[in-house]
């Protein structure tokens, strides 16, 4: 398998099917450059597949934080900026961190209930 940016020009095409490669997955289609007439002939010849899946700013964005890592701390375990601002929306990511912390801890005390009745 050759995963590559663009499907393969003539040259590359040939090395493909020299080296007995079956499947070419590629991010951007070159117009016909292989496909008409190197990879159509052969009796083993490469299959081209268009890549589906996240490329480039949209890859990363996958990875990106949905709040900065400080805000996180913050909002975890009381942890206050060093410029110790207050502003609203904080506040109130506060008070939905708390009502979803005691959600869980009843959550907790229904689980062990269960288990001690079981």
């Amino acid at each position: 398998m050759l995963f590559t940016t663009a499907s393969p020009c003539e040259l590359c095409a040939k090395k493909a099917y020299q080296l007995g490669i079956v499947k070419i997955i590629y991010i951007d289609p070159y117009p016909g450059i292989a496909t008409d007439h190197i990879l159509s002939v052969g009796a083993k010849k490469p299959r081209l597949e268009l890549f589906r899946g996240a490329v480039g700013r949209a890859f990363y964005q996958l990875y990106q934080p949905l709040m900065p890592y400080k805000d996180e701390l913050d909002l975890l375990y009381s942890i206050k900026p060093y410029h110790n601002h207050e502003s609203p929306s904080k506040n109130f990511l506060k008070e939905e961190n708390k009502k979803l912390q005691a959600d869980i801890e009843v959550l907790k005390n229904e689980l062990r209930i269960l288990k001690g009745s079981a």
